[in-house]
């Protein structure tokens, strides 16, 4: 095979792309499959999680760090 110039190898590339390319059918029936899939999750959850999180180690170490707690011995 000879060898093929930046140029010639652009417009292979570009042939082949022109003809692999959806339509504009196919890719709005691919779109439309996807986006009307509902969501697992609702889009605030990992912040609604993460909040959560936050705040039970948050008393945790508020817990942790009060005087008042009675101290338990280790050994």
């Amino acid at each position: 095979m000879p060898p093929v110039s930046d140029d010639h190898l652009d417009v292979l590339l570009g042939t082949w792309a022109d003809q692999q390319r959806l339509t504009a059918a196919e890719a709005e029936r691919i779109r439309t499959a996807i986006v009307q899939q509902p969501a697992g999750l609702p889009a605030t959850w990992w912040r609604d999680f993460s909040a959560q999180i936050s705040a039970t180690v948050t008393r945790t170490a508020q817990l942790a760090a009060s005087p008042h707690l009675p101290r338990v011995a280790t050994t």
